[in-house]
């Protein structure tokens, strides 16, 4: 068959298998020691799984570039295997991939060992005048085959006005989850009746996503499509990230949804799980 691994000859030559589940890849991962913070599907793209690692908050950008450059080296290696070059050795792809960026760096003059990453806001803020702010996350119960979607809408002085936690029966990854919090959590503030408001999450490419700084994989792209449109609906509407720590209510309440079966919420109350978190957030707010 053509579209079978001319490598290890026992799976399609996808791009998935050609640069993470393929022996010869993993071995070469092994030997980088930069092995993915989390699993890839056997069904998501090489854009997924990159989008995937631009989630992590403490992924910096020389790391990335090092996963890029290593995913070039095994398919030109592949390429060369495919008109009867030789196989290079895992180590040899790896020193080839590090020699490269190097020498990228030079040109460009840029001291790898100075890249740290972008600051991020890590402590909830209130939203100023008559706006809310809606903070929303997602959760994987992979042993539930569901997700979970926390989403609390609170005012300029942290006062809750909403909570939602809900349950979605589905597989899906990081992405999806994160993607469909957003879509989830701007609907319930339209049920409610709230029309201005700053939607905030924890994933920064999703954050891009919204803002059209970036593309999304296609595994989103209609959801992101979605909250776009659906932003026509409301008076006033912008986007924010925070980092994970800054988001623990929102993390709680798609936690929680784990104990449900479809889903729960609060309105101008908020369950006794988030107080902590809550009186926590407020403290941090400035006193003018």
């Amino acid at each position: 068959m053509e579209d079978v691994c001319d490598g290890c000859k026992l799976a399609s030559e996808n791009s998935n298998h050609c640069f993470w589940t393929c022996k010869f890849a993993r071995e070469m991962w092994e030997s980088s020691k930069l092995a993915l913070p989390f699993e890839p599907d056997r069904d998501c793209s090489f854009k997924d799984i990159m989008w995937g690692l631009l989630m992590e908050e403490d992924s910096t950008s020389e790391m990335v570039a090092k996963v890029t450059t290593c995913a070039w080296a095994l398919w030109g290696n592949q390429n060369e295997v495919r008109l009867d070059g030789q196989r290079k050795s895992r180590l040899t792809l790896f020193q080839k991939a590090v020699q490269f960026l190097e020498e990228y760096y030079a040109v460009l003059g840029t001291d790898t060992s100075t890249c740290t990453p972008r600051p991020q806001q890590s402590t909830w803020a209130p939203p100023q005048g008559l706006v809310y702010k809606l903070n929303v996350d997602g959760a994987i119960f992979s042993d539930l085959k569901a997700m979970g979607f926390g989403a609390i809408i609170r005012d300029e002085k942290g006062a809750v006005v909403a909570a939602l936690s809900r349950k979605f029966h589905a597989s899906l990854g990081a992405a999806e989850a994160e993607a469909k919090a957003a879509e989830m959590g701007l609907q319930f503030a339209k049920d409610i009746g709230v029309r201005d408001i700053i939607l905030e999450g924890d994933s920064l490419n999703v954050y891009r996503a919204l803002q059209g700084l970036s593309t999304p994989p296609p595994s989103v792209d209609a959801v992101i499509l979605g909250v776009q449109t659906a932003c026509s609906e409301f008076r006033y509407v912008e986007f924010s990230h925070i980092r994970h720590e800054g988001n623990r209510p929102a993390h709680l309440l798609a936690k929680y949804v784990k104990g449900i079966d479809d889903y729960c919420t609060w309105i101008e109350e908020f369950p006794c799980f988030l107080e902590h978190a809550l009186i926590h957030d407020v403290n941090a707010i400035p006193v003018n």
